[in-house]
């Protein structure tokens, strides 16, 4: 008899998983409120990074120093709307309790078990579809103000290496002789082989998922108001049934795992985007600009913009001060640079405390499966979530250790 799953989410997680699970002979329906790659997706506006090299959480020893001029400068990425603090401040504080070196040698094994691979997940994923030709192998460069900015990163580069990631050093005479564009204000790269890009991040999605519609799989477009043993209820009062549920919702999984008994510290970290359209200059490799903490992306549509970090509730509407932040940036990377026209985007990251997704059966419904909470590196492990999941689905040992996303390890 085939089995059926109904997943909740069709972003990045939940349609990789969709079409992993479609390939396995499994009956499979994906529902999300919105449309596959409508921009109210965190999937549609990420800056199309398939990051191998990007293993070292947010939370790491340094930044204790860096706390007050991320919290109080005008020109930070990362904003806190201080009406919000109350309610974040639990969050925040389990999230700085995770910056230890202890817990980031470990929080990091585990995500480089995630990501070393992530091109060729894709690769193999998106082989056959519509998909494929927006996959890019390549490098990805890190800059420094200075080199002596990345040599006090000392930790963390030490902790990358012993990882398998060894960058290219490069002075801004190298830098410039790559690409001509860079200007003066940044004196050193860290260059990483083995990463990727997407150059439609929505295309890219909006092409996997219909080559699981065109082979069999389901779309029902509804907001989920709650899991009942193998059920869930729709919004409009409908009921599906599945033998497998799978909760890869993104930022608004919480409410859900709540509504079932679990303690799931999941956070909505607020991500923006600009795009600027037909620029004067494309660069010959994704960039991610360390002291901003953000991503410059050549793409199909123009270069894209996109990181920063803002705390404020999901629904609250999006601010300006991140999109200045981006457009600023780019400017100072590339000092000649123009455009004809913009885009600006908000989306809301799922992150845990310890930057780490949420994989396996929950303990309180065993027809359930959480697969969400990928922080900023959805787009990168989506495929080899998928893997895990359908192993899951089986029965299975996954292939590799994943002891350290237990579904309930905050509960």
């Amino acid at each position: 008899m085939t089995k059926t799953a109904l997943i909740i989410g069709a972003g990045f997680t939940g349609v990789c998983i969709g079409e992993q699970l479609r390939r396995d002979g499994v009956a499979v329906t994906l529902i999300d409120r919105v449309p596959v790659g409508d921009p109210a997706q965190a999937s549609f506006g990420n800056a199309g990074l398939l990051a191998r090299a990007a293993i070292i959480p947010a939370a790491e020893p340094s930044v204790f120093a860096q706390l007050p001029k991320l919290l109080f400068s005008r020109n930070s990425p990362l904003r806190l709307r201080w009406s919000y603090l109350p309610r974040f401040a639990p969050w925040g504080l389990g999230f700085l309790r995770n910056a230890s070196a202890a817990r980031v040698t470990k929080i990091a094994t585990s995500i480089d078990m995630l990501t070393h691979d992530t091109v060729d997940q894709h690769i193999q994923l998106a082989k056959g579809t519509g998909a494929e030709k927006y996959i890019t192998s390549g490098t990805l460069t890190y800059l420094y103000r200075t080199r002596a900015d990345y040599e006090n990163s000392t930790f963390a580069n030490e902790l990358k290496a012993s990882l398998g990631c060894i960058p290219d050093k490069l002075d801004l005479a190298d830098l410039q002789a790559a690409d001509p564009a860079i200007g003066d204000a940044y004196h050193f790269g860290a260059r990483y082989g083995a990463n990727g890009s997407i150059s439609n991040p929505a295309a890219y999605l909006q092409a996997l998922f219909a080559h699981f519609q065109k082979h069999g799989g389901q779309f029902v477009q509804q907001s989920v108001t709650a899991i009942n043993g193998n059920e869930v209820i729709l919004r409009n009062g409908d009921t599906l049934r599945g033998d497998n549920i799978i909760l890869a919702a993104g930022a608004w999984s919480k409410s859900l795992t709540a509504g079932m008994g679990h303690k799931v510290p999941l956070q909505g970290e607020r991500g923006y985007h600009l795009l600027l359209k037909s620029p004067n200059l494309t660069p010959t490799t994704p960039y991610l600009v360390t002291d901003a903490k953000l991503a410059l992306s050549p793409m199909e549509m123009g270069l894209r913009c996109a990181g920063t970090t803002e705390f404020a509730p999901l629904d609250s509407a999006p601010s300006q001060m991140p999109i200045n932040l981006l457009r600023k940036t780019a400017q100072e990377v590339f000092p000649n640079l123009t455009w004809n026209g913009e885009e600006t985007w908000m989306g809301n990251r799922p992150s845990t405390i310890d930057s780490l997704p949420m994989l396996g059966r929950a303990k309180s419904n065993p027809n359930v499966i959480f697969a969400f909470g990928s922080q900023h590196l959805g787009l990168t492990i989506a495929p080899k979530l998928a893997q895990f999941t359908t192993q899951i689905v089986r029965n299975q040992t996954p292939n590799a250790d994943i002891s350290a996303l237990t579904v309930d390890r905050f509960d």
